[in-house]
């Protein structure tokens, strides 16, 4: 008697197990498919305008680019944005580095003819400017203290730019640089210049890369991109 009791006890906590593994695999599964629905399709790009929807929609990467995150909309460049601009002299070496973290934006990056790193910037989110410092061979143009950003930057030629930031549409003119970015979300334009030598280093988990042909030169440009959603084109 008093083995059978055993065995009954020892059956329910089995059974008892077994319903509360398949419980909680069901609910992963669940949870797991409620987010791929929210969230695809994860790249859709529209070939006649360009315009690239990322995450079901959450991001839309147009010329405003848009941002949807929960009741928010975040529209980079409107009128509710405020002024920001400047420069700062550069030091040019060969280890001489521009750093620029951002969280929403749209940058332009073109060339500066001169040493001078220079920005002509709209903010939002923030009610003091972003912080602009030097510290040995690196200097720093923070945007991530703002909700979004939209901005036209020069920095000087044969430096290291790095770039990072969540969601962003980026586009780099003829780069006379190294280039080193990191972005989550968003598009990358690369347009290099044909009197410049390249070797590239480019990464995208999920997405889309056109043609990139490195060169083996040892004084080429290193362009390094990585993505995580989203476009990398050529211009």
């Amino acid at each position: 008697m008093e083995n059978a009791q055993k065995n009954s006890t020892s059956a329910s906590i089995v059974k008892w197990l077994i319903i509360g593994v398949l419980g909680t695999f069901f609910l992963t599964v669940l949870s797991i498919g409620v987010v791929l629905w929210r969230f695809t399709p994860i790249v859709k790009i529209n070939p006649e305008n360009g315009r690239v929807l990322l995450l079901g929609g959450l991001i839309d990467v147009t010329e405003d680019f848009t941002i949807h995150a929960s009741s928010k909309t975040i529209k980079i460049g409107t009128e509710e944005h405020r002024k920001f601009e400047g420069s700062k002299k550069i030091e040019i070496s060969k280890n001489a580095i521009i750093k620029i973290p951002f969280s929403n934006g749209k940058l332009d990056i073109s060339n500066a003819e001169n040493e001078l790193v220079s920005w002509d910037c709209k903010i939002s989110g923030s009610t003091e400017n972003p912080k602009v410092k030097t510290v040995d061979h690196l200097t720093t143009l923070d945007l991530s203290t703002t909700n979004g950003v939209k901005c036209d930057i020069t920095v000087p030629k044969n430096i290291k730019l790095e770039i990072a930031g969540s969601n962003g549409k980026l586009h780099f003119e003829k780069p006379h640089y190294n280039l080193d970015v990191n972005l989550a979300n968003g598009k990358v334009d690369l347009e290099p210049d044909d009197t410049q030598l390249y070797r590239y280093d480019i990464k995208v988990v999920n997405g889309v890369v056109d043609k990139f042909e490195s060169s083996i030169d040892a004084t080429a440009f290193i362009i390094k991109v990585s993505l995580v959603n989203g476009v990398i084109s050529r211009d």
